[in-house]
């Protein structure tokens, strides 16, 4: 969204046949601001193409013109062995989108997922009084979308010979993984 305001101070002397014009006219102002706001860039159009043995098909991306996002088609590049085709993305940095271009980068072992760091602390939860045939479940932080997100407490029917066990982060093959709660 682009908005431009302009303001026109005039001089404070009106100038007529009567009133001739002083000999020092006051200035006129002339002041622009400039507000552009762009959210985030559309999502990618689907480019459907059969593959080409030898070829790698670069995925088509949005370019931003003027304050405006426009589509610019995909296309073939030859393979390079030894390489693979990172596809370029757009990230937030602050209040702003920037596009990462893609690039050749040298091939090895699948990348190794990112293990989310450890959750904070988890949020005060005052505990509601014992119900007959219900356990109470305390909340608990989840990663969702790259951040942690509070899920809060919830009651649980009971089941007659089976415990809660309570959902925790644990070390597993070298990552924290969340293992989820449950009767058992």
């Amino acid at each position: 969204m682009i908005g431009i305001g302009l303001t026109l101070v005039l001089a404070s002397h009106v100038v007529s046949p009567a009133r001739p014009a002083p000999a020092i006219a006051a200035p006129v102002q002339l002041a622009q601001a400039l507000r552009v706001e762009v959210g985030p860039p559309p999502p990618p159009r689907e480019e459907r193409v059969e593959p080409r043995r030898g070829w790698v098909w670069v995925q088509g991306n949005y370019e931003m013109r003027d304050g405006r996002y426009f589509w610019v088609g995909g296309h073939w590049e030859r393979e390079r062995p030894g390489w693979r085709w990172q596809p370029g993305r757009w990230e937030l940095r602050g209040r702003r989108y920037f596009w990462i271009p893609g690039e050749w980068v040298a091939a090895g072992p699948p990348p190794v997922q990112a293990s989310p760091p450890p959750p904070p602390p988890p949020q005060v939860e005052v505990a509601p009084a014992p119900r007959r045939g219900w356990y109470w479940v305390p909340g608990a932080h989840e990663w969702r979308d790259g951040r942690y997100v509070w899920i809060p407490g919830h009651w649980e029917h009971e089941r007659r010979g089976h415990a809660w066990r309570q959902g925790h982060w644990e070390w597993q093959g070298g990552r924290q993984v969340w293992v989820p709660g449950g009767w058992r």
